[in-house]
């Protein structure tokens, strides 16, 4: 059994050989190819980042204008602080990123062949999601006034994010990627950042349309979101979402999520990154794996085991992590 069917037989619930893994190479956020089932691939910007250097200050700007800025003495992607629609009269007349699909995927097709020759399961990035993109282009604090100020405001900014996804999904549905994904943290440490009621009204309908366009097209979802998102995890399931990624599990309840969603989705999922990775405890790790994989799978599938790919920004060292590996490896092995 291949990469591509271990992986696709894990999401449809369909009896892998064993439990699939998304890995990485220690330090960098690169596949490892010897170990990793699941490969991402990304589209091409179109315009080139603006980069200024301020000492130890870095500042980047993105091609939707947000300005990202990092430390080269702190080793994270840093955060978006400058905020090109934090005044609402720049909407009008604002330069989006066009789509452009041809240059955006100039040289990704023969990576995505490459991958599929050696069969691994591919999935497209479609950049941070819509509830990320929206708040980095307003402000956090701005957005959730707006949710109940400027709603009309904040639909047509989501339009145009959610199109911009809608396209790339038609683009890597040409390539015959596996799946799409995105990134969209929801939860803080405790609840959603927002009441689930307001996240239904507002945000729900935008899933369901990039979900479906997706699944339409044969190919499966994938969200990445951090914090306790409980609230939302059926409606997630019921928009259309396959996977499901997670890398501090006991937020939510590891417990409680196999009760509630064990065999209704695929879990993908580290070694809790705030609990137990960080400890570098040999024994927990192994019983993490065996939990995660007896918990949130089952024979039949439902769960992905993840490397968290920055491990050097939780400072998880390189022989921790091969702890990992051979922890997941073996209690995701199908007698």
């Amino acid at each position: 059994m291949d990469s591509r069917e271990r992986v696709r037989r894990a999401v449809e619930f369909k009896r892998p050989d064993r439990v699939p893994l998304e890995w990485y190479v220690h330090g960098v956020t690169v596949p490892d190819l010897e170990r990793s089932d699941i490969i991402w691939t990304g589209f091409n910007s179109l315009r080139e980042p603006v980069v200024e250097e301020r000492g130890d200050e870095v500042r980047s700007t993105d091609e939707w204008g947000c300005t990202w800025v990092s430390y080269k003495s702190i080793p994270t992607m840093g955060q978006p602080l400058v905020h090109p629609l934090k005044d609402w009269e720049a909407f009008e007349g604002f330069q989006f990123p066009e789509i452009g699909l041809e240059a955006r995927f100039q040289g990704v097709d023969a990576k995505v062949d490459r991958l599929k020759e050696i069969g691994k399961y591919v999935v497209g990035g479609l950049d941070f999601g819509i509830w990320e993109r929206l708040h980095f282009m307003r402000g956090l604090n701005e957005t959730v006034r707006d949710l109940f100020a400027n709603r009309e405001r904040v639909h047509a900014l989501l339009e145009v994010i959610t199109e911009f996804k809608l396209e790339l999904i038609r683009g890597y549905s040409a390539l015959g990627v596996d799946c799409v994904g995105f990134t969209d943290d929801w939860g803080d440490q405790s609840k959603l950042m927002i009441s689930p009621r307001l996240w239904l009204e507002v945000f729900e309908p935008y899933y369901r349309r990039i979900f479906g366009e997706a699944r339409s097209r044969g190919m499966h979802t994938f969200l990445h979101s951090c914090g306790n998102i409980t609230a939302i995890i059926g409606p997630l399931i019921e928009a259309g979402l396959d996977i499901i990624q997670i890398d501090a599990p006991h937020q939510c309840g590891v417990q409680w999520l196999s009760e509630n969603f064990a065999s209704k989705i695929c879990f993908d999922c580290c070694i809790d990154i705030q609990k137990v990775l960080v400890t570098g405890d040999a024994e927990a790790i192994d019983e993490e794996a065996r939990l995660l994989t007896g918990k949130l799978g089952t024979r039949d599938g439902g769960f992905i085991a993840r490397q968290y790919p920055e491990l050097v920004h939780i400072r998880v060292a390189p022989e921790v992590n091969d702890v990992a590996y051979r922890s997941f490896m073996k209690w995701g092995a199908f007698e």
